[in-house]
């Protein structure tokens, strides 16, 4: 009273109120004085835990077809006077959708169960990413030859596939083209994506090679008739397919050699050419003019004289 302060209070005194942890420690307050009737009332000192943030550090791992478990450890940020986790008690635990994650995405990675008396946890999750993995697709070739009908390549092979996967997980994968008649190349494209593989595409083709045709020269024969020889005695053909005949040729049926001309009597040869075609490699087989002599019957010249002593 009368703006009197605590310090004319020298009776009293408090004990108490100390502590190092997270915790509450009573202050209380004892003793006399002269002029005023004491009521104590206890305090206390509220020590709070300090805020700790323990961050899941990201992971990342390319596609290899394994469910994944566990994380990539974390960081701390709040420990103070140089503490460090050795003062947390638990064990870390990660959770969230990136525990069993398979397929590339990113999933969630989360992480808890720990404690400490001295810092109140709070926890920031980190990020599972798992990328696609690399892959060449590689669209079938084939070879074959002419034969009038259409044909066809089709179909795939994967290189860079994981955990003995095949080309069936590829589902998402097609191809187009690789079809024809006639002959030539004719590309197979594969295209399309997947899930877990970044692809690359190779190009296949379907290489038609030309028919084999031989044209065989029909051999030739005359009797000298002191004319000379020019032309040819008609082809054979062989390797046509189909049903298809000489209508498919483009050019001219040429004859040479040195049937060309011929006069006398003898053998020369038929040589022959000129022709194309598209879908037939053509090969030619040369024959033979053959020139007979003609027949001649040779008569001594006769006389009727009359003897005059001399030679006659």
């Amino acid at each position: 009273v009368n703006g009197e302060s605590e310090s004319v209070l020298t009776g009293v005194t408090t004990s108490g109120g100390s502590g190092t942890n997270a915790g509450s420690y009573l202050l209380t307050a004892s003793g006399s004085d002269g002029n005023y009737a004491l009521t104590f009332v206890e305090g206390v000192l509220t020590i709070d835990k300090a805020a700790l943030t323990v961050t899941a550090n990201d992971a990342a791992k390319t596609y290899n077809g394994l469910a994944w478990s566990g994380g990539n450890g974390v960081t701390y940020s709040g420990f103070v006077n140089g503490e460090n986790q050795s003062v947390l008690d638990g064990s870390l635990a990660y959770g969230g959708d990136a525990q069993g994650a398979t397929n590339a995405g990113s999933y969630a990675l989360d992480i808890g169960g720990l404690n400490a008396g001295n810092y109140a946890i709070s926890y920031q999750g980190g990020n599972l990413t798992i990328n696609k993995a690399a892959a060449t697709i590689t669209a079938n070739s084939a070879n074959v030859t002419y034969n009038g009908q259409q044909q066809n390549v089709s179909g795939f092979t994967a290189s860079g596939l994981v955990n003995g996967e095949t080309e069936s997980v590829l589902t998402g994968v097609t191809t187009s083209g690789g079809s024809g008649t006639n002959a030539g190349s004719y590309l197979l494209t594969a295209s399309g994506s997947d899930g877990n593989y970044a692809l690359t595409f190779v190009d296949g083709v379907l290489t038609i090679d030309k028919a084999a045709l031989t044209v065989t020269a029909n051999d030739a024969a005359k009797t000298y008739d002191g004319l000379a020889w020019s032309g040819g005695n008609g082809v054979s053909y062989s390797g046509f397919v189909n049903g298809e005949n000489q209508s498919v040729l483009d050019g001219a049926l040429v004859y040479s050699g040195d049937a060309q001309g011929a006069t006398n009597a003898g053998s020369y040869a038929l040589d022959i050419g000129g022709l194309n075609a598209g879908n037939y490699a053509i090969s030619y087989q040369g024959g033979n003019l053959t020139i007979n002599k003609a027949a001649a019957t040779i008569t001594a010249n006769s006389a009727n004289v009359t003897y005059n002593g001399q030679q006659q």
